[in-house]
């Protein structure tokens, strides 16, 4: 009786951590991410069902730190500093993100995020403020266009 309880257990507990090990679908991630973090991700115009379903994302971050309080020149940019790397400290630790570039004094940082359980993390902090797709953006002026002939 009592090898058949702790046969039992021992399968209890394979199939709960394969269960847990399993990596993580779109929909699954969907449903993890807060209401917050999808509203972050519909804010840099990014389209969350591309997001989710990819292996690997390279956003840039902004960081929610208020510095408003901080006076400002090199104190406030020591703030920021000191801040952002602990935020980093703390996404690098859970491991899948890596720091492409970092901006300094500007609560901005580029990440390469290459798993899902660290893009459901990165979204649902408090202290990302958004997140933004890299692309190119070019500007153009719609009201010279036509005095040059090019519309």
């Amino acid at each position: 009786m009592q090898s058949k309880t702790l046969f039992l257990l021992g399968l209890c507990t394979i199939f709960s951590t394969t269960a847990s090990a399993l990596p993580l679908d779109s929909k699954g991630v969907k449903q993890r991410l807060s209401q917050a973090a999808k509203q972050k991700v519909f804010q840099g115009k990014i389209d969350l069902d591309a997001l989710v379903s990819n292996d690997s994302n390279d956003l840039i971050v902004e960081y929610n730190i208020p510095s408003s309080s901080v006076p400002s020149g090199l104190e406030r940019r020591s703030y920021i500093a000191t801040n952002k790397k602990n935020l980093q400290t703390r996404f690098n630790r859970a491991g899948g993100v890596q720091v492409l570039r970092d901006y300094n004094n500007l609560p901005l940082a580029f990440y390469r995020i290459s798993n899902r359980d660290a893009l459901i993390a990165l979204l649902n902090d408090p202290n990302v403020k958004a997140v933004y797709p890299n692309r190119i953006n070019r500007t153009t002026t719609t009201e010279s266009l036509p005095l040059i002939r090019v519309c």
